[in-house]
């Protein structure tokens, strides 16, 4: 059994890799992954803010509810 020749039949049949190349798209994975992680997060936060508006606007139709049952009993 020869196992010192194996390995470098093995090697020898890979494809070529460019080491640079990989270390390049790499970066540009995480720039991009990062670049969308950020859009999230303020996606994030304009939601907050819209609920919050959405919050504040229920309650004023509440109250213009109650007033307009108010004036209601009046008549």
């Amino acid at each position: 059994m020869q196992r010192d020749g194996e390995m470098g039949i093995w090697f020898e049949n890979m494809e070529k890799m460019d080491i640079q190349a990989e270390r390049r798209n790499t970066a540009e994975a995480r720039k991009a992954l990062a670049e969308k992680e950020q859009e999230l997060e303020d996606m994030k936060q304009e939601l907050g803010e819209t609920k919050q508006e959405l919050e504040e606007k229920d309650q004023e139709i509440l109250k213009l509810k109650e007033e307009l049952l108010k004036l209601k009993e009046r008549v």
